[in-house]
């Protein structure tokens, strides 16, 4: 439901004998509430020789109304396409972190390791016995 005063900016545009640019003028605001609510209530604001008239109009301003929406969902969703695509453009040209074993630090702390273990075992060969 539309809110009070929009209920009176639309019974204003639709009243007497409106014509088309008058209702594309004042209704630049207007959703597809407004639309319905001026639909529900033209019988009682225009003369009746205006009603399919006026109704006319207001079915071709809702069709707009509509198709407006739909392109901008519409550019929303290739906004967030092309957002999520930068994204990814992005994390490619970091390329991987590569793993921590695939670091020169590892492997010289493994040769060390070995070659200490290699140097003590005469030691340990005489613990052993």
């Amino acid at each position: 439901m539309i809110p009070v005063q929009d209920q009176a900016l639309v019974e204003g545009t639709i009243r007497g004998f409106p014509s088309r640019e008058l209702i594309r003028s004042r209704s630049k605001d207007w959703t597809t509430e407004h639309i319905d609510y001026a639909l529900s209530r033209i019988q009682q604001f225009t003369e009746k020789s205006q009603h399919e008239k006026v109704e006319g109009f207001l079915m071709e301003l809702r069709a707009d109304i509509l198709r407006g929406q739909a392109e901008a969902t519409a550019a929303a969703r290739q906004a967030a396409t092309d957002a999520a695509l930068t994204d990814l453009r992005r994390a490619v040209e970091r390329g991987p972190k590569p793993h921590w074993t695939q670091s020169p630090g590892f492997w010289v702390s493994v040769i060390a390791a070995v070659a200490a273990v290699i140097a003590a075992w005469p030691i340990i060969r005489d613990w052993l016995r």
